[in-house]
């Protein structure tokens, strides 16, 4: 795409936009670069806020209890989350009230703004806050709920469910700025139209540890469901999909040159079907292909065995009990959550990043 781009006019060139909410410690600094520019007393406002973005990533651990931390043994209590709510609720409101009159002035004083800049830095500086916004509106809810008998499992899924659903906004909002279509890169669970295996998985999870929770509290929305409810046939999901591939804790991809790692297979007859092809790497459009009989009734009626594409969330991959083969494919039938499959031979998600 890089190299398209540099021969390309400027009206036909690629355009690329981040549309995640949930990184506070890179989208606070960019905007502040923004304001600093701009407007010193907007950027002395924001570096007011009193919750950092570690304070953040701390208290979402804290709330997420054993989920994501192996070493936990115990249930959040009714006492720990009040002392958790007692700690940092009144901050965070504070921060939420100081982030609100921050979007109020940048609002009132666009004409200015954007004469120091130009309209879409400006339009792309409203959108950041808008994001940081979000991320601290998510966990104030987390605190003043009482989420203690969910045991991180309510607050893991009211988080997730105000993530994709600012994702959403956010991808409405870049639709207006394209002058055509848009590609969206994000995980399979997250674009898929229907995610019933995610929230069947916390659900079994939570009854494992013997954790009361109602599983009409675990819906799950994400965004592919959300883009399909508003754009219909319009958003085209493609899942992607592999033969053999290499998981790696996306923690230890960071810090560890050789990273634990665990090697999955594929376990169904479709995608065992494509091993027998003499490419590494097919597109599967499925409308064409339910156009063949048995091809129609591997997409559209069986629930096949999907193998797990993605980083592992806190995922101690040294730990016997993280290396069942069975946590690591869901049931899935194709043509409700896809459109089409992009499928590799063999891939691996733990290159480490370049340092």
């Amino acid at each position: 795409m890089r190299e398209y781009n540099r021969s390309a006019s400027s009206e036909e060139q690629l355009q690329y936009w981040g549309m995640d909410v949930q990184r506070s410690e890179l989208m606070i600094p960019t905007l502040d670069n923004y304001l600093k520019v701009v407007d010193r007393e907007l950027s002395k406002e924001l570096n007011r806020l009193q919750v950092g973005s570690s304070d953040l990533w701390e208290i979402s651990n804290q709330l997420l209890g054993n989920i994501f931390t192996p070493n936990s043994e115990r249930a959040w209590t009714k006492s720990d989350y009040k002392q958790l709510q007692r700690q940092w609720s009144p901050l965070i409101q504070k921060d939420i009230q100081l982030i609100e009159r921050l979007i109020h002035r940048m609002t009132m004083n666009a004409d200015l703004l954007i004469a120091k800049s130009d309209e879409q830095m400006y339009e792309a500086a409203m959108q950041n806050i808008q994001s940081i916004y979000v991320t601290y509106s998510v966990m104030n809810d987390s605190l003043l709920r009482d989420f203690s008998e969910g045991n991180g499992y309510l607050h893991f899924v009211s988080s997730a469910n105000h993530r994709d659903k600012a994702m959403k906004e956010k991808v409405d909002w870049i639709l207006n700025q394209a002058n055509g279509p848009i590609l969206i890169a994000g995980h399979n669970g997250h674009i898929s139209k229907k995610n019933r295996a995610a929230a069947d998985c916390f659900v079994n999870a939570a009854k494992e540890q013997n954790i009361n929770v109602d599983s009409k509290m675990i819906k799950l929305t994400y965004i592919g469901e959300l883009l399909e409810e508003s754009y219909g046939d319009a958003y085209y999901a493609i899942g992607t999909s592999f033969n053999e591939g290499v998981l790696a804790a996306d923690s230890k991809i960071i810090t560890d040159p050789n990273p634990p790692t665990f090697t999955i297979h594929s376990d169904n007859l479709l995608l065992n079907s494509l091993k027998d092809l003499p490419a590494d790497r097919y597109f599967l459009d499925f409308d064409r292909a339910k156009q063949d009989e048995q091809l129609n009734r591997l997409i559209s009626k069986d629930e096949l065995k999907m193998p797990y594409v993605g980083s592992l969330n806190g995922v101690d991959l040294n730990d016997p009990n993280h290396r069942k083969i069975e946590n690591y494919y869901s049931g899935m039938i194709l043509d409700e959550s896809f459109d089409a499959l992009i499928h590799f031979r063999k891939v691996n998600v733990f290159t480490p990043y370049e340092r």
